[in-house]
């Protein structure tokens, strides 16, 4: 059975390629269930590291999550958080599926929401964990919990009502909470990075507040009064990306608002979200994205038709994709 997300797809096509992807979805929050079978080669996991933080559930059946050049054991109610930019896969065994629901987010989009946030300091202390991975068993932390947090952001992302994407970040959080109280994320992570994350967080607030016009590195720097070098060095730190890269991410986010919301033409988006010029913003966009800008607007306007996936799968099983515009 053929059931794995679009993000495994696209990371394969370069894993085998031997290049490095890029972010090929323009927003901050993915989720995913999937099955990965032994005796059906088409369903592995080829080995990746991604910019995301990954938080993988087991619904069912056993598998080793292999991480760096380590191997765990993991079966059903056990929980994987994996950070960004971690090698790492799921092998599983011949005989016995594995299903998972598996989460991923852009921590630095929902790092400076969470910095508007003054509650929400248990999920900082998530999204600016150095810890590479926690495999943790089942009997460790309230499992029937996080599993219930994950059922309702696949709801929320399914359905898309009014609020869903503020509503899918409260839900992260909670999670992050439910973490915290099982001892699993340390709170001294929040107290002894609070310069770096502040520093980041003014970062980011300069960029969502001047996207639009031709900001760079030096500029926030000079903004900020803080050493270039500095500041590169922390931005990367912390969010895992580039200054420059983060600025075409929020750019392309809000374009593509435009697109869809505001029914803008192309042209006009690309004019109102920064880009100095069309073929900046399409190779730009292709390179986030896989695809045109065009092909995303079409895409948008139709209904999943979900073409290419067995027509035997459960409802549940398919996966949910969420792409949260900022709420301005």
């Amino acid at each position: 059975m053929r059931e794995y997300g679009y993000d495994e797809k696209i990371l394969a096509q370069y894993c085998f390629s031997g290049k490095q992807p890029e972010l090929y979805l323009a927003f901050p929050v993915h989720i995913i269930k999937r099955t990965i079978s032994g005796d059906h080669p088409q369903t592995q996991i080829p080995y990746h590291r991604h910019d995301f933080i990954e938080i993988s559930y087991v619904l069912s059946g056993r598998a080793v999550q292999r991480i760096d050049d380590m191997e765990f054991p993991i079966e059903e109610g056990d929980l994987c958080i994996i950070n960004k930019d971690i090698a790492h896969t799921v092998i599983s065994d011949e005989k016995i599926n594995v299903r998972q629901i598996v989460l991923k987010f852009l921590p630095g989009y929902l790092l400076h929401r969470s910095l508007e946030n003054c509650d929400a300091k248990h999920l900082i202390c998530l999204l600016t964990n150095c810890e590479p991975y926690y495999i943790v068993k089942k009997e460790k932390y309230n499992s029937k919990k996080t599993l219930q947090i994950l059922s309702n952001i696949i709801e929320e992302l399914t359905h898309k009502q009014n609020g869903y994407d503020s509503y899918v970040f409260m839900l992260i959080q909670q999670l992050a909470i439910s973490l915290f109280r099982d001892e699993i994320i340390d709170r001294t992570i929040l107290d002894s990075n609070y310069n770096h994350i502040h520093i980041v967080g003014q970062a980011i607030a300069y960029i969502e507040k001047n996207f639009r016009d031709d900001i760079s590195l030096k500029s926030a720097s000079k903004d900020m009064n803080i050493s270039y070098s500095h500041l590169s060095r922390i931005f990367k730190r912390q969010t895992g990306w580039s200054f420059t890269r983060y600025v075409n991410f929020v750019r392309i986010r809000f374009a593509e608002k435009l697109i869809v919301e505001d029914a803008t033409t192309i042209t006009e988006a690309i004019g109102n979200s920064g880009f100095n010029s069309v073929s900046n913003f399409n190779r730009m966009y292709k390179r986030f994205r896989g695809y045109s800008p065009s092909q995303y607007a079409l895409n948008y306007m139709l209904p999943h038709s979900h073409e290419g996936e067995p027509q035997d799968l459960e409802a549940d099983d398919r996966e949910a994709l969420v792409h949260p515009q900022v709420q301005r």
